[in-house]
């Protein structure tokens, strides 16, 4: 299990190299000012956008990548963290 913390207050996007499915990806994650939430974008090695979406906050319970990998993604906003299993 690998866990990032997600810098709130941080004005560029934040990236983080992810193990998903035993490839590695680039993750990063900005915030939207107009829908006032964050995003997480993930991309290939060749900078191909694999996923797009609100990072969207769970008690655990809502994999983010459900659909796209067989890796499990939560996120949770009070603790701040990211953790992929």
């Amino acid at each position: 299990m690998d866990t990032y913390i997600v810098q709130k207050q941080s004005p560029q996007a934040q990236q983080y190299n992810v193990q998903l499915d035993g490839n590695t990806y680039t993750a990063s994650i900005y915030w939207m000012a107009f829908s006032q939430r964050f995003y997480i974008v993930i991309y290939d090695s060749a900078g191909d956008i694999i996923v797009n979406k609100a990072l969207i906050s769970s008690d655990y319970d809502v994999n983010l990548l459900a659909g796209y990998f067989a890796s499990i993604m939560y996120y949770n906003e009070s603790d701040s963290v990211l953790q992929v299993i």
